[in-house]
């Protein structure tokens, strides 16, 4: 079977990305920037960060999602995360935990402070802090709903998917348009609800030309991909699209399509280096739209 038929076939609600052979970044040119993104992240279906809190409403206990001073907050670092996460299946960049020996043989890289990838040296590593920083998202009026859900489990090692090596070559992403599924809903939690909007900051320091366009296409400025956050993403939770609203590069203020040309500028450079890699990542993470997203909340 083609690499490319195994890694693309249905396989319940999620699909692996293939990984692009690392190697170390080296910038075209010296040039750093520095500045912030104001963003704007609205969710496009329900969406579960647990706060590790419950509470019984007579009937059941509800597992209640992140809070602060009465606001839902979504924190800086389940962003930063999803958006790390992309940005390795769209990099040259070193695969984390190899352990197959063909991996390591052809794969692997390990970086340091002299020698490291592209993605290592935007989001830090063992010795070397981060040039990017997420604030909490917060909504001013965002609201929750009660829901019931299954109860969440990984997957069986033995189990079909698991006997196809692709599992071994590629990120695990899960679709944003996740299919439906009969199973017990026996767990109870108190969701964000759809269409909630949160906004927050990114901060950027010292990035190269290639960083930031890299940064940009993880953050789904290009609207060919949504992101997932938070649990229950399996079936059919925590997608959200987030919005460039304010650019700041070196103390001056740019046009907001700024955002996106850096982000097609990415794009373009990975149809290049990795033919299809961007089209396989958009049919599992496929931009999804909410109903009042088309108006009002872009630019």
């Amino acid at each position: 079977m083609d690499y490319n038929d195994n890694i693309n076939k249905d396989i319940s609600n999620y699909a692996f990305v293939q990984f692009i052979k690392p190697e170390t970044f080296i910038a075209d040119s010296k040039k750093r920037f520095s500045g912030y993104i104001e963003i704007e992240l609205l969710t496009i279906d329900n969406l579960f960060i647990g706060s590790g809190m419950s509470y019984f409403d007579g009937t059941n206990f509800y597992a209640t999602t992140l809070q602060e001073n009465g606001k839902l907050i979504i924190p800086g670092s389940s962003l930063k995360g999803a958006v790390r996460h992309i940005s390795r299946a769209v990099s040259p960049s070193c695969i984390p935990d190899t352990e197959e020996d063909q991996l390591r043989n052809e794969y692997h890289m390990e970086c340091n402070l002299n020698k490291k990838c592209i993605v290592c040296d935007m989001f830090g590593m063992m010795s070397k802090a981060s040039k990017i920083r997420f604030t909490d998202l917060i909504s001013e009026n965002g609201k929750t709903v009660k829901v019931k859900v299954p109860t969440q489990f990984e997957p069986k090692k033995n189990s079909e998917k698991y006997k196809d090596d692709c599992m071994f070559f590629g990120y695990k992403f899960y679709y944003t348009n996740c299919k439906n599924r009969d199973i017990p809903k026996d767990e109870s939690i108190e969701a964000i609800m759809e269409n909630t909007s949160f906004t927050g900051k990114v901060f950027f320091k010292d990035l190269y030309k290639e960083e930031l366009q890299l940064l940009m296409f993880a953050l789904s400025f290009s609207e060919h991909i949504s992101l997932k956050l938070g649990k229950y993403k399996a079936d059919g939770f925590g997608t959200c699209n987030i919005f460039c609203k304010k650019l700041l590069i070196d103390g001056k203020e740019e046009d907001v399509k700024k955002a996106y040309d850096y982000a097609i500028a990415h794009k373009e450079y990975v149809d290049k280096i990795a033919k299809g890699q961007i089209n396989n990542l958009s049919d599992i993470l496929l931009r999804k739209k909410y109903k009042e997203e088309l108006g009002e909340n872009k630019n």
